[in-house]
């Protein structure tokens, strides 16, 4: 249903304008000069149901992130806003969108006598979750979204959700799109203790589109750290660095294409798991079966303490590979080697460990499927062979 009221002088023409579509309701207040060809108005829109909204227009399946409409929340839309323009002009002042849990307010200006048209701004949001797409999703990434335009908007965030609360405190970057390329430079962020910097390029004018991504944590502690609960950090403090670059036009290829490497260096800190330290107490025993039995619980139970955990890791066709994984403590050392299966977090893993006392044996942990919940394999071959040698 539409309904509008005119009234004025040719120079300043006021408009009423209602319009219910659905549970959809938009009313504006315009004031148009027709010789000048300009007009402005505030514009208010409101819907009940700003996830039901969202789900009708299809943005989920033409952003290839299924969970669009889920992560938004429950609650109503509401739009303010005082808009502007005239002769390929447009900006939109101090408008203010809430839509259930989300909170979007800034300025933007368009301008379309130029090709491409231009766009600009600021715009900061209260909080932000961004899902993560679906990697085995094949449809099209929205990138043609990029054609067509150029110009460079600022954007601030209070708190930024990635994923499965993975959460970033203070975020603002800039984005800039010119000839079908999308960049987003001077990231920087608060994750726990620590700071993130980096930036994101998306290439939509190559064939394949690339996309690529460099990130850098400063002063980090491990808690903050994605999948530390997973890998059993308990503590520690350090930096990390990641690389990548994918290339491809849905999520499914990207995740096959993916390549890069990832750095990471912790000191003071502990890890769960295993006990280096029961460990170290049951290999000394000289009675075999009390030693097996109680080296057996030591590695698949308690924490051990390091002063330096490294890992340095590839990634290559959607896995990622060991090159370098290890930690040192006054107990004794860990050496890690294998891979995970980005797709499904699938792992097959082999973690070495000797005490510290002189000639150790290499005892093992083998990690194998799922990172939610992988099976426990010891290996404690070394100790007998280690035994039987002290006993000779």
């Amino acid at each position: 249903m539409l309904g509008a009221k005119f009234a004025g002088p040719q120079d300043a023409v006021v408009v009423e304008t209602q319009l219910a579509m659905g549970d959809a309701r938009i009313d504006a207040d315009s004031v148009i000069n027709l010789g000048a060809d300009a007009w402005s108005a505030a514009v208010r829109l409101r819907h009940p149901g700003a996830r039901r909204l969202i789900a009708s227009l299809g943005l989920s399946a033409t952003s290839g992130l299924g969970e669009l409409p889920n992560w938004i929340g429950d609650g109503s839309l509401s739009l303010l806003a005082h808009v502007a323009g005239g002769r390929d002009q447009f900006a939109a002042r101090d408008f203010d969108l809430t839509a259930a849990r989300l909170h979007v307010r800034g300025n933007l200006q368009f301008d379309g006598a130029h090709k491409p048209a231009k766009v600009s701004g600021q715009i900061n949001a209260d909080e932000l979750v961004l899902p993560l797409p679906n990697w085995a999703s094949n449809v099209p990434l929205p990138l043609g979204i990029l054609h067509g335009w150029d110009g460079e908007v600022r954007v601030g965030v209070g708190q930024l959700i990635l994923g499965e609360g993975f959460v970033l405190r203070d975020p603002s970057a800039t984005l800039s799109v010119s000839a079908d390329v999308l960049r987003v430079d001077m990231v920087t962020a608060s994750l726990g203790a620590g700071r993130l910097s980096g930036h994101l390029t998306c290439n939509g004018a190559v064939d394949p589109p690339g996309i690529s991504l460099n990130g850098n944590l400063a002063d980090v502690s491990a808690p903050a750290l994605p999948y530390t609960r997973q890998f059993g950090l308990l503590s520690g403090h350090g930096n990390a660095s990641i690389t990548l670059a994918a290339s491809g036009f849905s999520p499914s290829a990207l995740l096959a294409t993916l390549h890069g490497e990832l750095d990471v260096v912790l000191n003071d800190g502990s890890v769960a798991g295993f006990d280096l330290f029961r460990l170290k107490r049951a290999v000394q025993d000289q009675d075999l079966k009390a030693a097996g039995v109680a080296a057996s619980d030591a590695l698949l139970n308690g924490a051990t303490g390091f002063d330096r955990l490294k890992v340095v890791a590839s990634i290559s066709k959607g896995e990622l590979t060991l090159d370098e994984a290890g930690l040192v403590g006054i107990t004794g050392v860990a050496h890690a080697t294998g891979n995970m299966a980005l797709a499904d977090g699938a792992l097959d893993i082999r973690l070495a460990i000797q005490p510290d006392i002189p000639r150790a044996p290499e005892l093992a942990i083998r990690l194998t499927g799922p990172i939610e919940r992988p099976t426990r394999t010891p290996e404690l071959t070394a100790l007998a062979r280690w035994m039987a040698d002290l006993a000779r």
